[in-house]
C-alpha cells in the first residue's frame, strides 16, 4: 500500500516538473517576443509559482 503511494507521488512530482518547465519555456518565449500583454503574463506566472 505504502509502496504504491510513494510511486504515485514520484510520478506526480515528475509530471509537475515537466509542466513547470513547459510553462517556463512558454513564458520566456513570450518575454522574448515582447508582447503587449507582458504585465498579464507576469501576473499569471507569479500566481502559478
Amino acid at each position: 500500500m505504502n509502496q504504491r503511494l510513494i510511486s504515485n507521488l514520484k510520478q506526480i512530482k515528475k509530471i509537475l516538473k515537466i509542466a513547470f518547465w513547459g510553462l517556463f519555456i512558454v513564458y520566456l518565449t513570450f518575454k522574448l517576443n515582447n508582447l503587449t500583454n507582458d504585465k498579464i503574463l507576469d501576473i499569471l506566472f507569479l500566481i502559478l509559482l
